[in-house]
């Protein structure tokens, strides 16, 4: 009977199924009060073997069993991850140096064309005949483009991601074209390191994801 218990705590996960039995035992019914009728039982034998008298082999393999659940139990502890409904997945975020970003900038046939804007970068592939080589806006990618695209400008100065000096309308055309036309045409492929990380080089801890459920998460990691 404890050999089942034992097989079906494998099939099960170990952990869900120690907590299982533990509900059970409490309710006095099913299998959780059969097994603690058998430790009950394993208990004895060992106090018997210890004073002296023999163990039988059906005693020896009900107390190898014990212990076998018990140890499998151990792994709610130790080795199954405990989730709870309604918990956020975690997803794993790319980071980008000045100089990896650079690599994106169009000029490669192959390779897709990446740019950043407040530190977010853009998948902008799709708009290639914008952003491609030779294309009216192949300036502003393989970089963070944040101030250029404030200003609605293409002047090498603003090529950067520094909003130092913008006026309030700058930074609300600023919003607005990131939220309304990149987020909603370009799927988000990753983040500058000036987005993730503190100037000394420690992760910010107020760095959230942005928000885009309608697109699929790329996997180029």
């Amino acid at each position: 009977m404890l050999i089942s218990h034992w097989l079906t705590a494998l099939r099960r996960g170990a952990g869900s199924y120690w907590f299982w039995l533990i509900d059970s035992a409490d309710l006095g019914t099913g299998p959780g009060s059969s097994v603690c009728v058998e430790v009950v039982s394993c208990v004895d034998s060992v106090r018997k073997f210890v004073r002296g008298e023999s163990m039988s082999f059906p005693a020896v393999r009900r107390c190898a069993c014990v212990v076998l659940i018990s140890l499998l139990g151990l792994n709610v502890l130790f080795g199954e991850k405990i989730t709870f409904k309604g918990s956020p997945p975690q997803t794993a975020v790319r980071l980008f140096t000045d100089t990896e970003l650079a690599k994106y900038n169009g000029e490669e046939k192959d390779q897709p064309i990446y740019m950043a804007i407040k530190g977010v970068v853009f998948d902008v592939t799709s708009g290639k005949e914008f952003y491609g080589k030779g294309a009216p806006y192949n300036i502003l990618v393989g970089k963070d483009s944040t101030r250029a695209v404030a200003k609605m400008s293409l002047e090498p100065g603003d090529l950067t991601h520094d909003t130092t000096g913008l006026t309030e309308e700058e930074l609300n055309s600023l919003d607005d074209l990131f939220n309304d036309l990149y987020k909603a045409k370009y799927p988000i492929v990753g983040y500058t390191a000036r987005r993730i990380l503190n100037e000394d080089g420690s992760p910010n801890k107020d760095f959230k994801p942005e928000d885009q459920p309608h697109f699929s998460i790329k996997d180029e990691f």
